[in-house]
């Protein structure tokens, strides 16, 4: 069985946030952040997962499925899929991502198991290099 591009596991409609946002962008910062509950009295979420997304998703299978894999064919894939999607689209972004070879994001969250307050956020990720801001929120929906 094939593994699917890890950049295709994503909300299709991800795939044109990069060209929405202001022209001079180079740096994207989000969270997750528990907003309510449903459990009376409940004021405080326990965290977990983080650190499982980070080493599956954004190390493991971004390695294998992407990095490690032949530049022109996971572009090739790529492309094949979101021309489907949204008609011929540039992938030069993906070509790039690949020769930098590493996701260049910051991931950072409260210790598994900790206690985080409603309306407090416990993880916080951000681009590091200029040119990936629109990684940040792409990898969201995984989150």
């Amino acid at each position: 069985m094939r593994q699917i591009l890890p950049l295709l596991l994503k909300d299709g409609y991800k795939v044109s946030h990069r060209v929405q946002y202001a022209k001079d962008t180079t740096l994207v910062y989000s969270n997750i952040t528990p907003r309510a509950t449903r459990v009376p009295g409940c004021t405080d979420v326990v965290v977990f997962g983080p650190q499982y997304f980070v080493l599956e998703y954004l190390v493991r299978q971004f390695n294998e499925g992407f990095f490690e894999r032949p530049k022109d064919e996971v572009v090739r894939q790529y492309k094949r899929r979101i021309d489907h999607y949204l008609g011929d689209t540039s992938v030069d972004h993906i070509a790039h991502l690949h020769e930098v070879g590493y996701l260049p994001l910051l991931v950072k969250a409260l210790p598994e198991g900790s206690l985080c307050p409603l309306r407090v956020p416990y993880l916080t990720i951000r681009n590091t290099h200029d040119d990936f801001f629109w990684l940040t929120n792409m990898v969201e929906t995984l989150m």
